[in-house]
């Protein structure tokens, strides 16, 4: 609607792929979503799409339901009307209706009638997916042999692949910090074919910053953000974030042939066979916490597993079990192939993924249970590192398509144990401007130091900032602060 040119228009989509009618603003070619909902949108159905346009107001119905409405002065005057698809799917189109509402003005016998009003209705539309784009699971094993590492299938059809710099041994306040704790590159990939979207956080040393940007710029890849985590760290590390659309195997070659410029382990004994994520028994969806270099995977539920709730905002039912005191969701360590899985856990421990080899678990010298009641949700041990990861309660966009908390859209709060009830803490809040001063406060006046604030993407919605902290204190003092800090936030409530 309102067509100005091939670059500058507002669009109603429906999306088969992801369930939900959105309204988009195009300006200068750069999509941005105004406004969303989501919606049953069947593939091989008819459905029917009305866009109204009313001055400054724009109206969006599907299936004779209204579901969005939004103000927006972007494009004002008069425009062309058009059909718009994306690549992902193959949409047609019948019964096209296009219906000025006119409004009368003038107090004189003369009156003069102005269009200023339009209604376009598509009374059919038909979104038919492609095989690949309508199957169940995508097809990652290109992108894990462009990489050279395969990576796990994530909720919200994301594709993740963890690099943690295991090669690098940082020290920070006396304390060895482990890749789990904040050395986890990783990248994400969501969507099909050409509509895929690419996102990472790659951790590098100071030296390997210019050529791996360099490389990457010249292969098409976008860098949103390059600063620092962590404080006094020996040696320093800075955070590359990387942004890229396109063919997910051309951007998995692009990836590959910028890390390589640094020293980030990287390969498996055989990519393709390992591109898939392994398939426990049971499943419980989990997010990943920043820094992790495994994402999310599912856990097989044992005889001796507790109850256990879902992480807030996660679509997965809460389980139980025979009664024990705890358990909490295992992920494989770093370059595992083995499936994650649960143990039973006393109250001052939590199971902690094991050695390479290794067939009994490690305890994890950290009072959990204690952990998950502060924050209000349940977290994972991975490399000798408990793990948190608190969902925002709106969904997150960047450039039009929603950012699942798999591509770092939730809260993030990592605990490594230092002994005597002591933990290192660090991590980053997700928070939106208002929230950025609260919770920094918070923070600091429980003896957390704030050691970053900036933000991760370019075209995101709502506009986001990250705040990194840091500590090495009582586990339960730190927990209680990390508490107070997230009630400034707007999380996800379970």
């Amino acid at each position: 609607m309102r067509l100005m040119d091939a670059d500058n228009y507002y669009v109603g989509r429906a999306n088969a792929l992801e369930d939900n009618v959105n309204l988009y603003r195009v300006v200068k070619g750069r999509r941005k979503q105004m406004a969303g909902a989501s919606a049953k949108v069947s593939s091989g159905m008819w459905h029917t799409l009305t866009l109204r346009v009313e001055g400054d107001r724009l109206s969006v119905s599907f299936n004779g339901k209204p579901l969005l409405t939004h103000s927006d002065r972007t494009f004002a005057g008069p425009g062309k009307v058009a059909l718009w698809t994306k690549a992902d799917s193959v949409t047609h189109f019948d019964r096209l209706e296009i219906r000025p509402l006119h409004q009368t003005v003038g107090t004189t016998k003369t009156q003069e009638t102005h269009m200023v009003r339009t209604t376009l209705k598509a009374a059919a539309l038909c979104i038919m997916l492609p095989a690949a784009a309508g199957a169940a699971e995508a097809d990652w094993t290109k992108v894990a042999d462009a990489l050279g590492k395969s990576g796990a299938e994530m909720a919200g059809g994301v594709y993740r692949v963890g690099l943690p710099r295991t090669d690098l041994h940082v020290k920070l306040d006396g304390v060895d910090i482990k890749p789990t704790l904040a050395l986890g590159s990783w990248l994400a990939f969501k969507g099909k074919g050409d509509a895929t979207m690419v996102m990472g956080d790659l951790v590098l040393t100071e030296d390997e910053v210019g050529p791996v940007m360099k490389k990457l710029t010249e292969n098409g890849i976008e860098i949103t953000a390059l600063h620092n985590h962590l404080l006094r760290a020996q040696p320093a590390t800075l955070y590359m974030h990387v942004l890229g659309h396109g063919d997910p195997a051309k951007l998995a070659t692009a990836l590959h042939d910028g890390l390589v410029l640094s020293k980030t382990p990287i390969g498996n004994a055989t990519a393709s066979a390992n591109s898939q994520a392994p398939t426990p028994v049971a499943s419980s969806s989990q997010a990943p916490a920043a820094g992790s270099e495994q994402p999310g995977r599912t856990g097989s539920s044992t005889a001796a597993g507790g109850s256990q709730a879902p992480i807030p905002g996660s679509e997965q039912p809460a389980r139980t079990g025979p009664a024990t005191v705890a358990t909490s969701s295992q992920a494989p360590a770093a370059g595992s192939e083995q499936p994650a899985r649960n143990t039973p856990n006393t109250v001052a421990t939590s199971s902690q993924s094991p050695a390479a080899g290794s067939e009994e678990p490690a305890r994890l010298d950290l009072d959990t249970v204690m952990i998950d009641r502060t924050l209000g949700a349940h977290g994972k041990a991975v490399g000798g590192v408990y793990q948190v990861g608190v969902p925002r309660a709106e969904t997150i966009y960047d450039n039009g398509m929603e950012v699942p908390i798999a591509m770092g859209s939730a809260e993030a709060i990592n605990f490594q144990p230092t002994g005597g009830g002591k933990a290192a803490i660090t991590g980053d809040f997700v928070l939106t401007a208002k929230e950025v001063n609260p919770v920094l406060h918070a923070l600091r006046e429980n003896g957390i130091e704030v050691t970053a604030v900036h933000n991760h993407m370019l075209d995101d919605e709502p506009r986001l900032f990250f705040m990194h902290f840091w500590a090495n204190d009582d586990a339960a003092k730190l927990a209680k602060g990390l508490r107070a800090a997230l009630d400034q936030v707007n999380v996800a409530r379970s």
